[in-house]
């Protein structure tokens, strides 16, 4: 199996009074670190906290309502609603049980 050493990343971990710097290769090329990268379109962060995650799928569906929008302006209002939940919502709702499970549990009446 080759891997695309380009394309590898290892997340920086590191403590707030002493930092861990370790620099990791991969056939004889250092991986680069970085503070947050998508993995199964979960963006995890250093700190491990959701933030970063909540802001890139805020950006990707405003982007999403903002072409809808501009594409849709002149049809029913029926057309453009079924557009933005087939769309919008689901770009929304993907990896909302990650970052908080106990509410998907109450919307989804399962805590009986």
């Amino acid at each position: 199996m080759n891997f695309h050493r380009s394309e590898c990343y290892v997340p920086r971990n590191y403590r707030i009074n002493n930092p861990i710097m370790h620099h990791y290769t991969m056939q004889g090329q250092t991986l680069k670190a970085v503070d947050h990268q998508p993995y199964l379109a979960i963006t995890i962060s250093e700190r491990l906290n959701w933030k970063t995650h909540i802001l890139d799928v805020k950006n990707k569906a405003n982007k999403t309502l903002g072409c809808i929008k501009r594409n849709l302006h002149s049809c029913p209002e029926r057309v453009t609603a079924q557009a933005h939940t087939s769309l919008v919502r689901q770009i929304l709702e993907y990896g909302s049980t990650a970052w908080d499970p106990c509410r998907c549990i109450k919307n989804a009446g399962l805590n009986n």
